[in-house]
């Protein structure tokens, strides 16, 4: 090994990988700018401090070598010496540090709303920085590496309170998000996604920081510690950029809205089923559900359906169709209700009491019980993919920044409310053989209320059928008529996420009421709509695909349509594709074409686009 080894060459080491971190910082920085994400202005200002920090300290890094190898290059007595280039390492890394965990903090906060924990990590940080400028200008006083041994515990309190932060942040991110888990894979594999995000971002910088530490501690004499002091910047940056970058795979990951991380919002994810208790050391469950049935809904009943809806999971679809037709019986009598409801215990208020709710509309189908592709988490669901409008309802819940909904609504709630609402509408011998439209409302404060309302039939066919073929095949007797609206809709929350409030879905009827009312009675319409840039987007009650390209097209999210979920099964069955290249204007749709439509109530229908 040369003299110098341990000084100039591990020294250029630290140089070549903070150069290399850097350009990546910069890439990370490029994305981040040019994707213009709807994040909140301290959140654009840590990230533009980070990246001058860095580009400022990486110039200081290669003057470093510079001057070590170049002005000094027949001067080894220099090297006895720490230039201004050191304590200057130490200030900006703290800076780094401090600004990344508390951006981290925040989001910590955000996921368990615990004032404790998140002073704990702000002491943490705080203490870590103080130190590490502290530690810094004293080098800088000190000047001779032979008598930096005063520096040796201020050096350790800096890199063990910002090591020690970085691990708090890393173990409560990765508990609280394993604890999210829902069992379906969609949202579980972006969780997956978040807590490998939660562990690149502590565990890299916290192997710096320690080996900076150790390095100090028992090689001082040499630059060793400079190796990997240099990059523990550059590898802040880093993480906190792949974390806001990220949000583009996630988005890719899920047909749902997973975008800012705005002032109300951290992962697009919360704790869903525990959280941390504020002042305590142990676990409270978040969600205290308290069943309060607000109709004349007796135990036995509800047992009743628990008991025939787990013998319907059991029994083949062959089986499910065997009783006979004088068994149906529709319960219409309003005094009997028609509704149930599952409260939380953070409930105030009636659902209606509010300006809007969010909603979500599925379908109660005892057919649905022999179609695979819509189990749960039990199994067989007569359910029309409620796990799909579970996580819509939450996505939405984001999209609107009601904190409540995000830690008390749960799959188990939903469907218990789902299960309340059948029981009163159907009698336990027409559980197996008669089908309900179910509307569910969700509240601001958490509060589920679902009612159950009779369907004509129940389904006869696997309600995705019609999407697997050309329009040339098909037939339809009674295709539902559709109008091309007269005026453009602007797209917004409300049409991009299904609530009560659907003013403009109501508007555009009232527009084209005139012409609707030509057709005859019993024939069901409804109005195309497109945006002010006069691309179709949807219908009032439907997602839309049209024939293109020997495929059914169906209008992107951006366009402004609602995410709906069938749209979204389609999607993943690549029964359909998104209009990528824009070739869904109002002046491409013509007189007399088919149109696919598709919602959670009805499934997959035809339209047929009326005489423009």
């Amino acid at each position: 090994m040369g003299a110098f080894d341990l000084v100039v060459g591990v020294l250029l080491l630290g140089l070549f990988f903070n150069t290399y971190l850097y350009g990546l910082v910069t890439y990370q920085f490029l994305v981040y700018k040019t994707t213009k994400f709807n994040d909140p202005q301290w959140i654009k200002s840590i990230v533009l401090v980070l990246f001058i920090t860095d580009t400022a300290h990486s110039a200081v890094a290669v003057y470093h070598g510079w001057e070590m190898c170049v002005t000094n290059y027949a001067n080894p007595a220099s090297l006895a010496v720490v230039s201004w280039t050191i304590p200057f390492t130490a200030v900006a890394t703290s800076v780094a540090a401090i600004l990344t965990q508390y951006f981290l903090g925040h989001r910590v906060y955000k996921l368990t709303k615990n004032y404790a924990i998140v002073a704990v990590i702000g002491i943490l940080s705080v203490l870590g920085f103080v130190f590490g400028c502290y530690a810094g200008v004293r080098s800088g006083i000190i000047a001779k590496v032979e008598n930096f041994a005063p520096l040796t515990p201020f050096v350790i309190c800096w890199l063990g309170f910002q090591t020690a932060a970085d691990l708090l942040i890393t173990g409560v991110l990765s508990f609280v998000l394993s604890r999210s888990r829902t069992g379906f894979r969609r949202t579980d594999t972006i969780i997956n996604r978040l807590i490998r995000g939660a562990v690149q971002t502590g565990l890299f910088a916290s192997l710096f920081a320690l080996a900076d530490l150790f390095s100090f501690v028992l090689h001082r004499d040499t630059y060793l510690y400079a190796m990997f002091a240099y990059p523990i910047g550059r590898i802040y940056t880093n993480t906190l950029l792949d974390t806001l970058n990220s949000r583009v795979d996630l988005k890719n990951m899920n047909t749902s809205i997973v975008d800012s991380d705005g002032p109300n919002q951290a992962y697009k994810m919360q704790n869903q089923s525990q959280t941390f208790a504020a002042g305590s050391n142990t676990m409270l469950s978040a969600v205290h559900v308290q069943k309060e049935v607000l109709t004349q809904l007796t135990r036995q009943s509800v047992h009743t359906f628990d008991r025939l809806y787990s013998k319907a999971v059991r029994t083949t679809s062959d089986n499910l169709y065997l009783l006979s037709g004088d068994s149906i019986k529709t319960i219409t009598d309003q005094t009997r209700g028609t509704t149930a409801v599952s409260r939380t215990s953070m409930a105030r208020t009636n659902p209606e009491d509010s300006v809007y709710q969010l909603l979500a509309s599925t379908r109660y189908d005892p057919f649905l019980l022999s179609v695979t592709w819509n189990d749960d988490t039990d199994g067989p669901s007569p359910f029309f993919l409620l796990p799909y409008q579970y996580e819509r309802l939450v996505s939405a819940a984001f999209a609107h920044e009601w904190q409540h909904v995000s830690s008390t609504l749960t799959f188990l709630a939903l469907k218990d409310a789902c299960r309340n609402a059948v029981s009163q509408q159907l009698t336990p011998e027409s559980l197996q053989v008669s089908a309900l439209r179910l509307r569910i409302t969700v509240s601001e404060d958490g509060a589920i209320h679902v009612t159950a309302t009779p369907l004509a039939s129940k389904f006869d066919m696997d309600p995705t059928f019609l999407a697997g073929k050309p329009p040339t095949r098909l037939t339809d007797a009674q295709p539902v008529r559709l109008i091309i609206d007269q005026e453009p809709t602007e797209p917004s929350i409300f049409t991009r996420t299904k609530t009560t409030n659907r003013t403009v879905y109501i508007e555009a009827k009232k527009r084209n009421e005139t012409i609707m009312n030509t057709f005859p009675e019993g024939v069901a319409s409804d109005v195309l709509l497109y945006n002010t840039e006069k691309y179709i987007t949807e219908a009032t009650i439907f997602n839309v695909a049209f024939w293109r390209y020997s495929r059914w097209v169906t209008p992107t999210i951006s366009s402004g349509c609602l995410p709906g979920v069938m749209r979204r099964k389609l999607l993943e069955e690549n029964r359909v594709t998104e209009d990528e290249s824009g070739i869904l204007t109002k002046e491409s749709i013509q007189a007399g074409e088919w149109v696919l439509l598709f919602n959670g109530v009805q499934g997959c229908r035809l339209g047929k686009v009326e005489t423009l």
